[in-house]
């Protein structure tokens, strides 16, 4: 006898969901169609969950093991929605369950008495993959005791995929990436390798065995476009690995929304999700110059080189960001609200992600895995640096702000105090953002110094790459001319020009102690 085995992915939702309605008269219909059939099919029905979700799920459904990740933990989105993997879902039915065939259908696809009678029906008809695409009927309908009005309503036809049936022994043999249900792209996945790994498949467009309530498109508003842009990279990463030959190729091509790969640009994207992208931060004078030179030493490291720009920082390669030199420059561009940007940001888009990348592409060796850029502002922009680029690493120097403010100055022409007051404000607004970043070493200039190899051997374990010293020569002690200077400016004061001093400093000198330095040690020296 034909076993098989049915998931699906209950949600806790509230009303405001479609799903509040949607979701318990899919899963009453479930259990009907297997009464239905109960005593002519084995029907095992398994739902995968996460743990806050076990309290939905109908006790004739057993529980596979509780998801354990989400999209969001692979990617940053403007919003953050729990979504699983389509993948994880399917690895608990095929860890779960020894039937012959499967059948996957989203949460919101209800189905008629006859469905598992019809699919066995299908089966026997020799076809060992194939999928059925829903009727929609009308959302007027709102609880359980409507479904046999919902059973006699025809519905319209949707040439959306939602409920796939295949073979068990052909599931090790998909290749699903990292898609999450929730929006676009995930059923065409599961579709592809439907396609490519049966030997009879057919998708029937017409049968009237599912339906779904309304044709609400919630997926396809503004405030999720970024989870769509995000699951066409991976259904565009997973085509490119099942077009193995030509056969292939002229197989998905049938079933593949060409107007939506756009393929040089989704090429470009794919090139962007095939590197690490290695940011250098830090203020001006803090090191950030001397620390790229080091790392762009490394074979399997490409940073840029005679750009004809200010030590080829990659601010002045774009245009998608202002500059430092826009708002002021040294010392005075981190006052401006401007120049800090997260992941809320407006340019956080699909294609700034592509523009940004091709003009800083023109400048790298591409066909090295890490990609290198600095740029002081970057201290402001991390979080939007992570939420454009996958695959995101930080270095972040930090060096003493009186010799930062001293080696500033000749640029800001700005007094002292604003130069500290633009040291603080900078790293605090840093220290704040850096609770979002997933991947970010902070390291003290004077440390780099004394110990280059050590602090480069860290950066190379971050981005995974072979350790390898560098044959610059760092000085060490550079700092000392400005303490010199600050020491002296001081001494040649009054005294009551050192008791307003003093006064004055004071709320730097508590503020500045968080960050490990201090403004008076090296007075006392």
């Amino acid at each position: 006898m034909t076993t098989i085995a049915h998931i699906i992915n209950p949600v806790k939702v509230t009303r405001s969901s479609d799903l509040y309605i949607a979701q318990p008269i899919t899963f009453e219909t479930i259990r009907r169609a297997r009464t239905y059939t109960k005593d002519i099919i084995e029907i095992q029905l398994y739902s995968a969950q996460y743990t806050e979700d076990v309290n939905v799920v109908p006790q004739y459904f057993t529980r596979t093991a509780d998801l354990d990740r989400s999209v969001i933990d692979l990617h940053t989105f403007h919003i953050k929605r729990k979504l699983p993997l389509l993948k994880d879902i399917l690895d608990r039915l095929y860890n779960a369950s020894n039937a012959e065939y499967f059948i996957y259908t989203n949460t919101d696809i209800a189905i008629l008495p006859n469905f598992y009678l019809t699919i066995i029906s299908i089966i026997h008809q020799g076809f060992d993959a194939f999928v059925v695409n829903r009727r929609s009927i009308s959302s007027r309908y709102k609880s359980i005791a409507e479904i046999p009005l919902m059973y006699s309503e025809i519905g319209k036809s949707h040439k959306g995929f939602d409920c796939f049936i295949f073979r068990r022994d052909a599931y090790p043999k998909y290749i699903l990436g990292n898609v999450c249900l929730g929006t676009a792209f995930v059923g065409r996945v599961l579709l592809w390798n439907l396609v490519l790994n049966s030997k009879k498949f057919k998708e029937f467009k017409n049968l009237h065995l599912t339906f779904h309530l309304g044709n609400n498109q919630i997926w396809r508003s503004d405030r999720q476009s970024d989870y769509f842009d995000y699951n066409r990279r991976e259904a565009y990463k997973v085509l490119t690995k099942l077009q193995k030959d030509s056969e292939s190729i002229e197989i998905l091509d049938r079933y593949t929304y060409l107007r939506l790969f756009d393929r040089k640009k989704i090429q470009i994207d794919y090139a962007i999700h095939n590197h690490k992208f290695l940011f250098i931060a830090g203020l001006h004078r803090s090191g950030t110059s001397i620390l790229f030179k080091c790392l762009k030493e490394h074979p399997l490291i490409s940073g840029f080189s005679d750009t004809g720009h200010n030590e080829d920082e990659g601010q002045f390669l774009q245009t998608l960001f202002p500059t430092a030199k826009d708002f002021g420059g040294p010392g005075k561009f981190g006052f401006q609200s401007e120049m800090h940007l997260t992941e809320m940001s407006s340019l956080l888009t699909d294609s700034n992600r592509i523009k940004l990348f091709t003009e800083w592409k023109k400048f790298w060796d591409t066909t090295r895995p890490v990609l290198l850029e600095k740029s002081p502002p970057n201290l402001l922009k991390t979080r939007f640096l992570q939420a454009i680029f996958p695959n995101v690493y930080f270095v972040v120097i930090i060096r003493h702000p009186i010799a930062v403010s001293y080696a500033t100055q000749k640029w800001s022409k700005t007094d002292l105090k604003s130069l500290l007051r633009h040291w603080l404000w900078c790293h605090l607004i840093f220290f704040e953002d850096k609770k979002f970043l997933r991947n970010c070493l902070i390291i003290k200039y004077e440390d780099f110094c004394d110990n280059p190899a050590l602090y480069l051997s860290h950066i190379h374990d971050m981005v995974d790459i072979q350790k390898m010293k560098s044959t610059l020569k760092i000085e060490k002690d550079t700092n000392e001319k400005y303490f010199k200077q600050w020491k002296e400016e001081i001494e040649s004061m009054s005294t009551l020009q050192k008791i307003l001093f003093r006064f004055q400093y004071r709320k730097f000198e508590k503020k500045i102690n968080k960050f490990g330095y201090s403004l008076y040690d090296h007075l006392r020296k």
